[in-house]
């Protein structure tokens, strides 16, 4: 007999919890597909939004008249406390910092020309200023920086410096043999300098040459910050990423995860 199990990973759409598997050896347990997450206690089943699932009831309800489901509360609540907010459109504007806000399928989307949403409304907030998601604000860089979309920070357009390559900690998901050639040409074309070994590696916010603590002691040379694998997984200088025990490479939702420190 085959026991299936709800997959609620990544799923927001619910009420309570799927309840714990029963002992029994003679049942074979079986988590459901992403297609059909929710189990019922007969099958799997499919419960999209506006619908939520309701693990007391093992049924696919929908909130009563006046109501919405809210995927952040886990719970119906009225329609009006969610009718004058709005998700950021995220889609077609990349000038942005920080965190952004879980998409709610249940708000509607800011529209192109004002795609950022500052708690009371959309807004446009245009290169060279960013949008900044901690403030809620349209922000410009700092004097003597830029705003760099690949990764989204404020940096110096004119380094004086470049990594020092030959230090081990340098985390880069890619061809490291062409980001070095890319480094090593920039140098040349610009006369940069290399960072010293004690601060090896070069931060662009600042334009200065930095060492990164024991905590995290790894340098992602892209997004320009320290970071750690994380307690399931190392860092392999032969290929400059984490990678688990296993030895398989974590996905690129966790390194970006590492590399903010969440």
């Amino acid at each position: 007999m085959v026991y299936y199990t709800s997959s609620i990973n990544g799923i927001s759409n619910y009420i309570g919890l799927p309840p714990n598997i029963p002992a029994n050896n003679n049942k074979i347990v079986m988590g459901c597909p992403n297609s059909t997450p929710f189990a019922n206690g007969v099958g799997c089943v499919a419960c999209s939004l506006p619908n939520f699932y309701n693990f007391q009831s093992n049924a696919c309800e929908i909130c009563r008249t006046g109501l919405t489901f809210d995927s952040t509360t886990k719970s119906c609540i009225p329609q009006t406390s969610v009718s004058n907010q709005y998700n950021s459109n995220i889609a077609i504007a990349n000038n942005f910092m920080g965190i952004v806000p879980a998409y709610n399928p249940a708000l509607l989307t800011c529209s192109p020309g004002t795609p950022f949403f500052d708690g009371l409304a959309c807004i446009t907030c245009s290169a060279p200023n960013y949008f900044d998601f901690t403030s809620l604000s349209c922000q410009p860089c700092p004097s003597g920086t830029v705003f760099n979309p690949s990764n989204r920070l404020c940096i110096y357009p004119n380094p004086s410096y470049v990594t020092n390559m030959s230090n081990p900690n340098i985390f880069y998901n890619g061809n490291y043999t062409v980001l070095q050639a890319s480094i090593n040409q920039q140098q040349l074309a610009n006369s940069l300098a290399t960072c010293p070994s004690g601060s090896p590696f070069y931060d662009a916010t600042t334009n200065t040459c930095i060492s990164c603590p024991s905590s995290t002691p790894i340098f992602n040379i892209v997004y320009n910050r320290c970071m750690n694998c994380g307690s399931n997984a190392f860092f392999d200088q032969t290929i400059h990423i984490c990678v688990t025990t296993q030895r398989i490479p974590l996905s690129l939702t966790r390194e970006l995860m590492n590399t903010f420190n969440l």
